[in-house]
């Protein structure tokens, strides 16, 4: 299984809680304190980002180049995206973290 299936696997499994920019999606998981993964898509690229607690702990950047984890992934935001999050269950969300830790 390659990562873009196991994280629509994930989202698939996740409760939609709503779409956000980038500053509404940070404030809102915090206040909140959402366990799950955020999701914006282009045609060119996917971004995701995992929380843990309303804490933002992972991201996977997705594009035609390739797969980017953590810091590196959170280099390519930039701020005009559109997130969909999707509470998920804390194990599910833990997994992902440890290999895309920001």
């Amino acid at each position: 299984m390659n990562i873009h299936t196991l994280l629509e696997n994930i989202l698939k499994a996740s409760q939609d809680v709503g779409t956000y920019p980038l500053s509404d999606l940070i404030s809102t998981a915090k206040s909140k304190l959402i366990s799950g993964i955020a999701v914006a898509k282009d045609p060119e690229k996917e971004l995701y980002i995992a929380f843990m607690g309303g804490e933002p702990q992972g991201a996977v950047y997705l594009d035609e180049k390739g797969v980017l984890f953590g810091d590196q992934a959170v280099l390519l935001i930039n701020g005009t995206e559109s997130f969909l999050m999707k509470e998920s269950r804390k194990d599910v969300i833990e997994t992902l973290i440890m290999s895309s830790r920001i």
